[in-house]
């Protein structure tokens, strides 16, 4: 049942992707029957182990970023920076770009600086990786890989930022640059909840019509009224302390709707997928279900939006 339970999270968060790029019907289609039959199946009582990752800093009170500590982010990231060439878990050569603010000496370091960065991200363009013939080392994949006139977006993970570029192969010798653009939203739109809330509907921003259904021990089950890529999801427990761990899925309401009827056969399930729209899809109801470690007592849903550049800085490449 484990095993069954893990493969139907690792489906649904696939479908989130495919649903998310907005343009992949077919392939949503052929993951649909395995969906459908796993939320069938009768799912264990879950061991909560309720641990936290430090008090909750809510991202509408962070205080905006001064003039000197943009200053200095920006320096930090282009003092610690960090490019390797690597081979990756697929077997494709990757450059590796890594840096870092500072080296945290607690764990309650790592908390402030993730509540302090929490609005905060890292935009990469114009990126430019070119080998010792000066001719371009990064392997464009249309299907796979960002061009070169597009960007990256990276959050702050622990003071940290990562990503990787595909290149064509392994590289001694590598040179070119990266720009990035330190980035903060100005606006954040919020709901609070309470354990007990139930068919609570609101708006968030230009988001219309989304309603709470019900808060459910570790569980939070929503209505959006289409495809919302951007909604964050934070919990808490009694004393205001973010639960470590939590996972977003989201489905549309129809297929979660007809996959949790009784008597569902081969031929019904398959007749079902085969009638599935475009609109049924993407542009209908969806159903969001929050799932997180430990007991939720407070509920926090919101969205960022309209961010603005803070600075930028072009990194060099040389290897």
């Amino acid at each position: 049942m484990k095993i069954k339970l893990v493969s139907l999270l690792l489906l649904v968060s696939f479908s989130n992707v495919i649903i998310g790029q907005n343009n992949d019907l077919d392939n949503f289609k052929k993951f649909l029957p395995y969906i459908i039959k796993g939320l069938q199946q009768p799912k264990p009582e879950k061991q909560l182990d309720e641990n936290t990752s430090g008090v909750f800093q809510k991202p509408w009170e962070v205080k905006k970023l001064q003039d000197s500590e943009i200053q200095n982010i920006i320096k930090k990231i282009i003092d610690n920076k960090r490019f390797k060439v690597k081979k990756d878990y697929t077997g494709e050569w990757k450059l590796d770009f890594f840096s870092k603010l500072k080296n945290f000496e607690s764990i309650e370091e790592i908390y402030k600086s993730n509540g302090a960065l929490s609005n905060t991200f890292v935009q990469v363009s114009e990126i430019k990786i070119l080998d010792e013939a000066n001719s371009s080392a990064y392997f464009i994949n249309k299907n796979k890989s960002i061009k070169s006139n597009e960007s990256k977006k990276l959050n702050f993970n622990s003071g940290q930022i990562h990503t990787t570029f595909p290149i064509i192969k392994e590289y001694s010798n590598l040179n070119g640059s990266i720009k990035v653009t330190l980035k903060e939203y100005s606006k954040i739109r919020y709901k609070v909840f309470q354990k007990n809330d139930t068919d609570i509907e609101f708006n968030l921003g230009d988001i219309k019509n989304i309603k709470l259904l019900r808060i459910d021990k570790n569980k939070a089950y929503f209505i959006l009224p289409k495809v919302v890529d951007n909604i964050e999801i934070t919990s808490t427990n009694v004393k205001n302390e973010t639960h470590s761990s939590q996972s977003i899925s989201k489905i549309p309401k129809k297929v979660y709707d007809f996959a949790t009827k009784d008597n569902l056969t081969d031929e019904s399930i398959n007749s079902f997928i085969k009638n599935l729209s475009k609109q049924d899809v993407y542009e209908n109801y969806q159903m969001l279900i929050y799932e997180t470690n430990g007991i939720i007592d407070s509920l926090y849903i919101y969205l960022k939006s309209n961010p603005i550049v803070l600075a930028s800085k072009t990194i060099e490449i040389k290897l």
